[in-house]
């Protein structure tokens, strides 16, 4: 059974490389249950890949339905080929404008996405057992080119929601973005060490703090 690699946030913890790698049948499906675990409130946003690849996923959970979404390597997203008519709309980032969301068609069954992590964990390849797409995102309308990064959405395939309007969508992505929170507890007995000086400042126990972008620089704290 090769090494699997998971970090990012799952059930509140945020995990670093090189903090949470697992090896046995039996940790690789503890580990799962935690990524799928429907009693987490809160968006699961993680990253797992085999301990030495460069490929691997990215994973969307959305806690109310289940709903998984998957990224393949950056390149390819998952696609469901009868999208559910309830998949949220979640903004890649909060301050993007126009907003550029997660596509709705990518979001599958959490059965299928674990099916998919399994085969992957198996084979060392893209699964075979959902659909793929293109990585791209779904807006009201397309990006203003940015002074000095004019080529930004170059390579992202964007797709305009025309069947609605923010203002008619307002209560959803309300509701969506708030089951997407990214905050998490700092724990009260980590040390002071491992939280930033200026989060410490004005921080105190059991204070929830913004959780960075897992994929950028790690966070100021570690989990347990």
């Amino acid at each position: 059974m090769p090494k699997v690699e998971f970090c990012g946030s799952i059930e509140g913890d945020h995990y670093r490389s090189g903090e949470w790698v697992v090896e046995s049948a039996e940790e690789i499906t503890d580990a799962l249950d935690r990524v799928f675990a429907p009693r987490w409130p809160h968006w699961t946003h993680c990253q797992l890949h085999l301990l030495g690849s460069t490929d691997g996923f990215e994973i969307f959970v959305y806690p109310e339905k289940g709903y998984t979404s998957l990224q393949w390597a950056g390149t390819h997203s998952s696609k469901n080929p009868n999208p559910f008519p309830d998949a949220p709309l979640v903004a890649e980032e909060y301050d993007n404008d126009p907003l550029m969301h997660w596509m709705r068609d990518s979001y599958i069954t959490r059965e299928d996405a674990r099916a998919a992590i399994l085969e992957y964990v198996e084979t060392g390849e893209r699964p075979t057992c959902v659909e793929w797409q293109p990585d791209g995102r779904e807006a009201y309308e397309l990006p203003e080119p940015i002074e000095g990064h004019p080529d930004l959405w170059d390579d992202v395939t964007i797709s305009i929601i025309t069947d609605s309007t923010p203002e008619a969508d307002a209560e959803a992505i309300d509701r969506d973005q708030a089951e997407a929170s990214p905050w998490v507890p700092i724990r009260p007995h980590r040390p002071p060490e491992e939280v930033s000086p200026e989060l410490a400042a004005w921080a105190w126990p059991g204070q929830l703090l913004p959780l960075r972008d897992p994929w950028s620089s790690p966070p100021p704290w570690t989990a347990d």
